[in-house]
């Protein structure tokens, strides 16, 4: 009986401690990050394909993106697609379509990705489709900047693969 008592208190001390230890902590992780967002046009363009570059973070801060939404115009496209690239390492990118209606598609999905100083973001715009064009595209992306130097350690945490 006073065992079973005892540990119906637990979850009260837990949640007080978790309480008491946990708000710091993530305080100290805000303390780090800074909201980003930017809205990228394309620079370069063929029939099908666009490409914009974002600005790579400053030195000391890595880009986290966790939010992406496009619009395109695209006439005669049955769909589009946008995709978010990184330089380092080589190849690692995230991509989304959504069917086109009336020459326009416009969409928006979560993604997580990690872009460091030497990494170059960019996006790329592209329609699927016998006779698509890409006439017009937009993506706005959001996420957070982090402070490296910040840490206690004075570097990003190393990210860890899912």
């Amino acid at each position: 009986m006073i065992l079973a008592g005892s540990l119906l208190h637990v979850p009260q001390w837990v949640a007080r401690a978790a309480a008491i230890y946990s708000s710091p902590m993530s305080n100290v992780i805000e303390a780090y990050r800074q909201p980003y967002q930017t809205t990228a046009s394309p620079s370069f363009c063929s029939a099908s394909l666009c490409s914009a570059a974002l600005p790579a973070p400053p030195a000391g801060h890595r880009l986290v993106v966790r939010f992406i939404s496009f619009g395109a115009t695209c006439p005669n496209a049955a769909a589009a697609r946008v995709s978010l690239l990184g330089t380092v390492p080589l190849g690692h990118a995230v991509s989304f379509s959504t069917m086109a209606a009336g020459g326009l598609a416009i969409a928006g999905q979560d993604v997580l990705m990690y872009f460091d100083p030497t990494d170059l973001p960019t996006i790329q715009f592209g329609v699927l489709g016998a006779g698509a064009t890409l006439t017009g595209a937009q993506a706005t992306v959001t996420g957070y900047i982090e402070n490296c130097a910040a840490y206690p350690t004075g570097t990003c945490p190393v990210i860890q693969q899912q």
